[in-house]
């Protein structure tokens, strides 16, 4: 079976200056000037692998009313922040609602383009690492487009990169995205394999971000296809100028329109 990204109820879903770091690529001047970490970079004091399981860990974690990639419009930026490190998400398929955050100067953005991962949980008839490996690798694989766009300008392809992590370990979110029925607190295991893209702090003010990705279908494997296209209207502050009665030192995003 082919793994897929966000799988629940049997649907298809596939989904300050930083703390640095050196090697730093720019894109092509075509994408005006914005910059993103090299592969080998180091951000907030973690490399883009270890990254790459933050975002995980965060999709995975977070119980699925308030999970970021069932963000209806912005009410739960807050969720993905570690450190100084911002991680947007793609939805559960189709044209996502714009999602409006306010972010201080400073943060790094770090995302999927899109991305699969397999867990012994979601696929128990897998029993090592290595099938674990195999199947992430097959969900990967059969991507067959994305992008990521700043202000309606591409990034250079060349600055999204296909990273594989090692197996790592998380508590699932009760209720979980995937609707699986586990105990409360069931650790996981799990690898994930896909394409992300390590955004430097943008310069102050209003910016849109856009990720759309797709998966080809595959009648013989039983794969119908997946699109997704999400974008985040993003308004950078000073932290300074950033006032909300909701907001304290440990949430420094906030949308910027009262939840319904």
């Amino acid at each position: 079976m082919l793994p897929v990204v966000i799988a629940l109820l049997g649907l298809v879903m596939i989904i300050f200056v930083s703390l640095v770091s050196y090697n730093v690529a720019t894109v092509s001047a075509s994408d005006g000037g914005i910059k993103v970490w090299a592969r080998n970079a180091t951000v907030d004091n973690q490399t883009l692998d270890d990254h790459s399981i933050n975002w995980w860990r965060i999709l995975l974690e977070t119980p699925l009313p308030s999970n970021p990639a069932n963000d209806p419009d912005g009410r739960y930026c807050h969720t993905g922040v570690i450190g100084t490190t911002f991680y947007p998400y793609g939805n559960f398929g189709g044209e996502g609602q714009i999602r409006h955050c306010t972010i201080p100067a400073g943060m790094t953005i770090f995302g999927a383009a899109l991305a699969f991962e397999c867990s012994f949980d979601e696929y128990p008839q897998l029993k090592t690492l290595d099938e674990l490996r195999s199947c992430t690798k097959q969900g990967a694989d059969a991507i067959s487009s994305y992008s990521v766009e700043i202000d309606g300008k591409p990034l250079n392809p060349s600055g999204i990169y296909r990273i594989m992590s090692l197996p790592f370990e998380f508590t699932w979110g009760s209720p979980n995205i995937y609707g699986l029925n586990l105990p409360a607190d069931k650790v996981g295991t799990s690898i994930q394999d896909g394409y992300f893209f390590a955004i430097q702090p943008l310069s102050p003010g209003e910016h849109r971000l856009r990720i759309t990705g797709s998966v080809l279908a595959d009648p013989a494997s039983g794969n119908p296809g997946f699109a997704l296209d999400q974008t985040y209207l993003l308004t950078i502050e000073n932290p300074s100028n950033m006032v909300s009665g909701a907001q304290n030192a440990s949430m420094p995003f906030f949308n910027s329109s009262s939840p319904s």
